[in-house]
């Protein structure tokens, strides 16, 4: 009797052993699923940082500053005084800057202008208004160079003067570009090139005789000096009237065959 008991006994723990050992094998599964379950849970994805915008060409509208003085009973004008400034379509820092350096150069324009002696001159004008005025033509807006050029018309009576300057863009960077950052030029390549192609349109005007003070008057000029704009690539220099020419000739301007490529700094 005592045998059986024992025998029980031995039996009972047995079995108990084997349930703790199933148990504790099912939970280790338990909790390796749970880890499996856990790490198979996709981390989240960091959002790509994506670099601004680069434009190498950009849309733009055009507003008039208007300062003109008007006839108030006819409406028309007597004195035609504005400048018809260019505007970038955009917010990002680089079209921002273009447009600040258009505003200011258009700023300067309007504190030059002395409203009160124009009035006077209104008294005076005829069938023609008088002017001094700056209309704007996007000549390049492409690969990168925006260029303006801006177109002066004075008239207060007697000789009508029209003249040019321009203003040139990196889209990349915003900033106004020098003539020398827009050719793959060195910059004495560079320098003689226009010296060549500006003398060859003045042999064109003059014929080479009569005229050497206007060609002692390039031979002087750096390539600081030029007034330029860039037109469908290529590159344009400009010469205020009675620089290189009679009052009749006007502004001399020359298309210098040299084609532009933006170098970046």
């Amino acid at each position: 009797m005592n045998f059986n008991k024992t025998l029980a006994l031995v039996i009972a723990l047995l079995m108990l052993s084997t349930c703790l050992s199933g148990c504790s094998v099912v939970g280790r599964l338990l909790e390796k699923e749970e880890k499996v379950a856990v790490n198979s849970i996709p981390a989240e994805t960091e959002p790509l940082q994506t670099e601004p915008p680069i434009y190498d060409t950009v849309e733009y509208t055009t507003e008039k500053v208007d300062y003109s003085i008007y006839d108030p009973s006819s409406g028309k004008s007597k004195v035609d005084l504005y400048y018809n400034k260019v505007v970038l379509t955009g917010d990002t820092p680089e079209i921002t800057a273009i447009n600040e350096h258009i505003t200011k150069d258009c700023d300067k324009y309007v504190e030059g202008l002395d409203i009160a002696q124009y009035q006077e001159y209104a008294k005076y004008a005829g069938e023609y208004a008088f002017m001094n005025c700056f209309d704007s033509a996007v000549t390049n807006n492409a690969d990168g160079i925006f260029s303006i050029k801006m177109s002066q018309s004075w008239y207060m009576g007697g000789v009508f003067n029209g003249n040019h300057y321009g203003l040139t863009y990196n889209l990349h960077t915003g900033k106004l570009v020098d003539i020398a950052d827009i050719t793959t030029l060195s910059n004495s390549e560079l320098q003689s090139a226009i010296q060549t192609s500006v003398k060859n349109h003045l042999n064109e005007m003059y014929g080479g005789a009569g005229y050497g003070d206007y060609y002692e008057t390039l031979d002087r000029y750096s390539l600081e000096d030029y007034l330029f704009y860039v037109e469908n690539g290529e590159l344009v220099v400009t010469f205020p009237t009675y620089t290189l020419g009679p009052g009749a000739a006007g502004a001399v301007t020359v298309n210098t065959g040299i084609m532009t490529s933006l170098q970046e700094n």
